[in-house]
């Protein structure tokens, strides 16, 4: 984690600038379809029971929005927020079954990226980030049951590269596949017993964007 954090202050600061005159800022809407990894996490109390539950999850979507600074033509950083939206089944492992749940998160992400020079209106790029889980949750819901287990603050990172397609000087498209993990989760509720511990958040994300320079 702490080479993350090292790389895109890096970044930040060696990078020359363009003029401002250049359209350095941007602004980003992006949504994608979200796949994530079936997790194990270990249960306490929760249906009177302490054992562990298999979580198995549905691909999602994924939709936010992004405002950034581009330092030149190879490097710039962002700041956004995201939500994402899986279905899941839940089983733990000493009886009782969710088969109507949900994973769902709301994170704030920092990134840096490095574009490929090309002669064309097409830019290859590959990127690092930080995540901080604003919010993580995840739903337990059958015909007669419905319970939400939560937790925030935790820290992860992504991985990611993509294509950005030039459509005129101020309006570009993304088109990027990323990979993000947030590690060792615990969620509790402040309305029902019990908890989840040791959950690990994997993402595989393939998402389109439009950029506006201005």
């Amino acid at each position: 984690m702490k080479i993350v954090y090292l790389t895109l202050a890096t970044l930040s600061l060696l990078a020359p600038q363009r003029a401002l005159a250049d359209n350095n800022w941007f602004i980003k809407p992006f949504l994608g379809v979200s796949q994530m990894s079936d997790v194990m996490a270990n249960v306490n109390n929760i249906d009177a029971l302490s054992s562990n539950a298999d979580i198995m999850l549905e691909n999602g979507n994924n939709v936010g929005l992004a405002f950034g600074f581009r330092y030149n033509d190879v490097l710039a950083v962002e700041f956004a927020w995201e939500n994402r939206s899986n279905d899941a089944e839940i089983q733990l492992n000493m009886g009782g079954q969710y088969n109507d749940g949900h994973y769902d998160s709301s994170l704030i992400l920092i990134n840096g990226y490095y574009y490929f020079n090309t002669n064309s209106a097409w830019h290859p790029y590959a990127g690092v980030g930080v995540t901080w889980a604003q919010d993580v949750e995840l739903e337990l819901k059958d015909e007669n049951n419905k319970m939400t287990y939560s937790g925030d603050g935790d820290n992860g990172f992504q991985l990611f590269i993509g294509v950005e397609y030039e459509l005129t000087k101020q309006w570009a498209a993304q088109f990027e596949a990323r990979y993000g993990a947030i590690n060792n989760l615990s969620l509790i509720s402040d309305k029902a017993p019990g908890a989840f511990r040791s959950l690990d958040y994997e993402t595989m994300t393939a998402q389109l964007a439009i950029s506006y320079y201005f």
